[in-house]
């Protein structure tokens, strides 16, 4: 796997292969050349950290998703059967592989925000905090977001990726559209059947919350 590195420092020369010759390089690299993924990702390289940065927003968390969304890829090529373009199945890929990380990063952030730091470790930490949200309304706070979660990963692949771009912040629909090849009118509809669905189901998630309280 160390052999795709170079990959994130794409070769100016770098030319998309046509059809025939791709698909030689698809077989090639199936068969575990790894010399032969590097000519077929080469051509989209560029393209598609300029994609992922989108998403990000950091330079370095954009290169560690692509060379994540290569290694991916390499390691689950049989997966492509060549009904997409192979740049469209590598950038889905690594689109996920963004989405992911921006998960995580906000459950790290989130995680730290709830512990007191160690120079705090003293009586004062053990004082009750002045909130506006009594605790019941945290932990029915806590669980809706739980539940809201749950209910996009029930969407679709199509309708839960266009709600999780949009909720990255910062990508506009124009955006979206050409990270995933589509027009901004389909991804105007996707979005509105994506709230629609997750409308329904969290008014039943209300209507089961407000029957504990």
């Amino acid at each position: 796997m160390a052999s795709l590195v170079p990959l994130l420092k794409p070769c100016p020369r770098a030319y998309r292969a046509p059809g025939m010759e791709e698909a030689l390089l698809v077989r090639a690299a199936k068969s575990g050349d790894s010399q032969s993924f590097i000519k077929l990702s080469s051509p989209y390289l560029s393209r598609l950290m300029g994609q992922i940065n989108q998403i990000t927003r950091n330079r370095a968390d954009t290169e560690d998703v692509v060379q994540d969304a290569l290694l991916r890829a390499f390691a689950h090529l049989d997966t492509f059967d060549g009904r997409s373009s192979f740049s469209t199945w590598l950038t889905r890929i690594a689109i996920n592989c963004a989405l992911m990380r921006l998960r995580k990063r906000s459950l790290i952030s989130n995680s730290l925000d709830c512990c007191p730091r160690s120079d705090e470790a003293s009586w004062q930490s053990w004082e009750p905090v002045d909130s506006r949200e009594t605790p019941e309304e945290l932990l029915i706070k806590h669980e809706r977001q739980k539940l809201l979660h749950e209910a996009i990963l029930r969407l679709t692949p199509r309708l839960r990726e266009v709600i999780q771009l949009e909720q990255c912040g910062g990508v506009s629909l124009k955006d979206i559209a050409n990270l995933l090849g589509i027009s901004v009118g389909a991804v105007k509809s996707r979005l509105s059947r994506a709230r629609r669905a997750l409308r329904s189901s969290m008014m039943e998630t209300d209507l089961t919350l407000n029957s504990l309280t």
